[in-house]
């Protein structure tokens, strides 16, 4: 199966695990501590029993998203450090969700389907989302189960709310990223290593549906500053942005 293919995000992300994973990368703690100290972290709040328990499904999810990452990852990863050293609260959720975009393309399918219900209807539910995440995924029980479980963790960063109706959601207040320098660019650089087709029109970046969540400020020079950026012209009234790799 193809890593595009594969679910990963299966559990449900509390935003202060992923602000102590942050934190613990940020640190310099190696692998093996971090996993340590979330281990206690999340002592009496998740099941240990057997192999693959609760808790230690949770934990391998979140160092995937912060530490166990690829190679071709870490320079964009150490970018999101350096950025998380510098912004501090509400800010920090978009970092965790680039990071989520860039290391689960399950998340970033999950995000650019529920940005565009909401922008179609200004509410989703869970069944829709799965309806439409089973087009890329097929009937699978682990796809049921996944979505129920992005959709409630996305709720608790601060970025949807809940309806009465259980299992449904209405968007909230974006959040403003045009005054912070470096992390709009920072997510744009995220969709492309999330997504499938690793090109994005430059006129389209404000608006992209995966990043539903947040206010972006992004210029043609900002974008070039970037060192894993690229842009050109694909055809005589559109430029696209790719990573460096893609060239190469």
């Amino acid at each position: 199966m193809s890593n595009n293919k594969k679910i990963g995000f299966d559990r449900k992300i509390e935003l202060s695990w992923l602000e102590a994973t942050a934190y613990w990368t940020s640190q310099g703690l190696s692998k093996d501590d971090t996993n340590k100290k979330l281990y206690e972290l999340l002592d009496g709040r998740l099941s240990d029993q057997g192999e693959r328990s609760t808790r230690k499904k949770t934990i391998t999810v979140l160092l995937h998203i912060w530490q166990d990452i690829p190679d071709s990852l870490r320079a964009f990863r150490d970018e999101g450090i350096s950025l998380y050293k510098r912004y501090s609260g509400k800010e920090s959720v978009a970092l965790h969700w680039g990071m989520c975009l860039a290391t689960y393309p399950f998340f970033h399918k999950a995000a650019e389907v529920i940005g565009k219900l909401l922008a179609l209807q200004n509410y989703v539910t869970t069944s829709q989302v799965h309806r439409r995440m089973k087009e890329v995924y097929g009937e699978r029980s682990t796809l049921v189960y996944a979505v129920q479980r992005v959709l409630p963790s996305i709720s608790s960063w601060g970025l949807l709310d809940r309806k009465k109706k259980p299992g449904d959601y209405k968007p909230k207040e974006k959040i403003d990223l045009r005054s912070k320098p470096g992390i709009s660019e920072w997510l744009v650089e995220a969709l492309l290593y999330g997504s499938s087709t690793k090109i994005i029109p430059y006129e389209q970046l404000v608006s992209v549906s995966a990043l539903f969540p947040f206010d972006l400020a992004i210029s043609l020079e900002s974008v070039a500053a970037n060192p894993r950026l690229d842009l050109f012209r694909q055809a005589l009234d559109e430029t696209v942005v790719i990573l460096k790799t893609q060239r190469q």
